[in-house]
């Protein structure tokens, strides 16, 4: 097999091996932090677009570089591609909500009082080492097109056009697999005096946008308000504001602990309330 070459649906043997085995041994030397990572962050980062309501996308981004603001949008943060921050639908403990909370929570050494800005993406357990087994892949036939060209492997037109073929099957698959890992949406929720809890959705993978599927599903499970009607309002101010004899609260108090409490409704903006009044 070393000498066994394919093509579409042609196959043919040659006198030089392979480029396969070289591959795979280049695949094994892949360095995570240097490599491996950086090229994942890219590919996550391409699949959001430009067109959303969100005041930021942080894509494998530490909680330090997490910005805790009130902003013109809520923050979407993509956790990192490992398994202590993964989630799979078949554990009760999951590592990614341990990982989001360390973001929730705290910004590098201060506590996070914007909390209610932050939503989270989570890569599926299940899919999370063939995403990364696909990434050594890529990057591996990406290192032998470039040597090939460069003169540092000895290699012919044909190998080189087996090499290109190949790299860029392997960044079809990788794009492919991106949206198949990334599909699980974390909201926090903690009402007053209560533990925090973690709702969770499911991101469809063959939506054209990924950013704006997930807009739509965070609308569509209410974790994120557009339009509020001024009856929630209402109930909401008499619930937690018009009580032991009050009768008036500043509204941008009501805006700012929106921004901050978990069990208060995320609005997309200060607009919203504004119109709600």
């Amino acid at each position: 097999l070393t000498y066994l070459y394919g093509d579409k649906d042609r196959l043919w043997l040659d006198t030089k091996p392979n480029l396969r085995r070289e591959m795979e041994s280049r695949k094994s030397n892949i360095n995570d932090r240097e490599a491996l990572i950086p090229l994942l962050k890219k590919s996550v980062t391409n699949c959001f677009g430009s067109q959303h309501c969100f005041a930021g996308i942080h894509v494998f981004t530490l909680a330090s570089d997490v910005p805790d603001e009130f902003g013109v949008g809520p923050r979407l943060v993509v956790l990192q591609p490992d398994i202590m921050s993964a989630y799979s639908r078949s554990s009760s403990s999951n590592q990614a909500f341990k990982a989001a909370e360390n973001i929730l929570f705290k910004r590098s050494e201060q506590p996070r009082v914007k909390q209610n800005r932050l939503v989270f993406l989570a890569a599926d357990y299940d899919s999370l080492t063939r995403l990364k087994e696909q990434g050594r892949t890529f990057l591996a036939w990406q290192s032998i097109v470039s040597d090939i060209e460069n003169g540092v492997l000895n290699q012919d037109l044909a190998h080189l056009t087996q090499a290109k073929t190949n790299r860029d099957n392997a960044l079809q698959q990788l794009n492919g697999l991106v949206r198949d890992t990334y599909k699980w949406l974390l909201s926090p929720l903690q009402e007053p005096g209560q533990p925090l809890e973690w709702e969770v959705a499911l991101i469809s993978s063959s939506a054209t946008k990924l950013a704006q599927e997930i807009e739509n599903r965070l609308v569509e499970e209410e974790w994120l308000i557009k339009v509020w009607s001024p009856v929630h309002l209402r109930n909401l101010l008499e619930r937690y504001y018009f009580t032991n004899g009050n009768e008036a609260v500043s509204a941008i108090k009501v805006w700012q602990d929106a921004c901050q409490y978990l069990y208060m409704p995320r609005l997309v903006n200060d607009q919203v309330l504004r119109s709600t009044i």
